[in-house]
């Protein structure tokens, strides 16, 4: 990245000039960690976003095929589609694919 090796390499300079010590290098230090945050929580967003596309996706296999998908065939409909694997939204959603599967199927039970 080149925003983060440019405050590195800001940092170094005035460590250099200043020391470790200096109120320069805690400055620059606080940028250093508030970029990498701000960064840190882009990615937590789009981790979010893309799991809950997938949950979408899922939800919309159900309602189309109206039976749960084995891990196998929603691994292939997932990558065709852009989706988190089938052990991947599983380990998210907390519960395991084939219970997250029944849990969704339920829901879309109730709401018709």
């Amino acid at each position: 990245m080149v925003i983060e090796e440019m405050l590195k390499e800001e940092l170094n300079r005035i460590v250099e000039k200043y020391g470790v010590d200096s109120e320069e290098a805690y400055e620059i230090t606080k940028r250093v960690e508030a970029y990498m945050k701000a960064q840190e929580e882009k990615k937590k967003l789009k981790a979010k976003n893309y799991y809950e596309n997938s949950l979408k996706g899922l939800m919309q296999y159900l309602k189309e095929n109206e039976v749960n998908p084995s891990e196998q065939r929603w691994n292939k409909y997932a990558l065709e589609h852009g989706y988190l694997s089938a052990k991947v939204i599983g380990y998210l959603s907390g519960h395991g694919f084939n219970k997250l599967c029944k849990q969704k199927r339920k829901e879309q039970l109730q709401g018709n």
